[in-house]
């Protein structure tokens, strides 16, 4: 039983170049490298299922590059394809390792944590590329003044339009955000 380690680069521009995952695979000392797409392309998922042998260790960046990106428009998309090729390795013998995380598909833990991840990226179509990767608009922050300040124009009874509130309240805060803090607003005409 053999226990090499296959590199295996696919490059998705511009999130996964194949610089980055190259230099992964040098900081954990794997020489023997497949790299699908990219100006150094040697192989495809095909050429690796054909090499895996029992106790091949296919080494990937992240697990979810095992899914071909081209499948997204057939049925079941880019997590069948992920699903396909993860089975292909392992009817070889094989196993998966994901240098991101140092998981591996020969533990049962491993596997179940590995493949929960990569098949979530994939439904959300893209991968986190670092721990602080926060993306997405950052969350408002306000102070207990603006608070009450706000307050102060949304329960104004001389304030009677959604704009004529909005220009009084602090800047970067909305009348969506005071609806959902205070509720909705009540002029003299529902009061009678």
């Amino acid at each position: 039983m053999t226990h090499d380690i296959i590199g295996f680069i696919r490059v998705i521009l511009p999130r996964y170049t194949e610089t980055g995952q190259r230099q992964a695979m040098d900081a954990h000392n794997i020489k023997r490298v497949l790299q699908e797409g990219g100006k150094l392309a040697n192989g495809t998922m095909a050429d690796l299922v054909r090499i895996a042998r029992p106790g091949t260790t296919v080494a990937v960046l992240h697990a979810m590059l095992l899914a071909d990106p081209r499948h997204d428009r057939k049925r079941g998309g880019s997590r069948a394809a992920f699903w396909a090729a993860l089975d292909a390795i392992e009817a070889r013998g094989g196993n998966v390792l994901e240098l991101y995380t140092g998981l591996r598909t020969d533990t049962r833990e491993g596997r179940d944590k590995m493949t929960r991840a990569a098949i979530d990226a994939l439904a959300r179509g893209r991968h986190k590329t670092r721990q602080s990767d926060k993306r997405g608009r950052p969350a408002k922050h306000f102070t207990e003044a603006q608070w009450e300040k706000a307050q102060a124009a949304w329960e104004s009874m001389k304030l009677k339009t959604w704009a004529d509130v909005q220009e009084k309240l602090p800047r970067g805060m909305t009348v969506r955000d005071c609806w959902n803090k205070f509720g909705a607003r009540t002029t003299n005409s529902e009061e009678a």
